[in-house]
């Protein structure tokens, strides 16, 4: 928008799927799901966690700030690793803003380069996240 020369930036940020704890991807990315984030929210964050307590995989998606999403992917690769190996405890944080709902389809780059499962088991847990 120009108001006299000037350009006025877009008083909202990216467009992210916001979910708290669910187990199923598709279960947060209906149009429900759909958030317009305030304008210094720059990224959509995607959180995966597995513990073998819980038996299923955590998934929640959220509005968040590129710096403050970057810091939460390190500390929590300091906590548990991004390793679907792993039987009794593992965690995926992806951060994206190349695009509006850019947290589609799981966490991103991060699953997209976990090792082939070493476990049947491993592997239903998997097949499970992109239903």
């Amino acid at each position: 928008m120009y108001v006299t020369g000037w350009m006025i930036p877009a008083s909202y940020g990216i467009q992210c799927f916001v979910c708290d704890v669910v187990h199923l991807n598709s279960e947060c990315n209906g149009t429900e799901n759909i958030m317009q984030c305030p304008i210094t929210y720059d990224t959509c964050m995607t959180m995966i966690r597995y513990s073998s307590d819980v038996g299923k995989m955590q998934i929640s998606k959220l509005c968040s700030k590129r710096e403050a999403c970057w810091t939460q992917r390190r500390v929590l690769s300091e906590y548990a690793a991004c390793d679907a190996n792993e039987t009794d405890e593992w965690a995926c944080v992806s951060c994206c803003d190349s695009h509006d709902l850019c947290n589609t389809n799981r966490a991103g780059s991060e699953l997209g380069r976990l090792p082939v499962p070493a476990s049947a088991a491993t592997a239903a847990l998997l097949v499970f996240l992109w239903l």
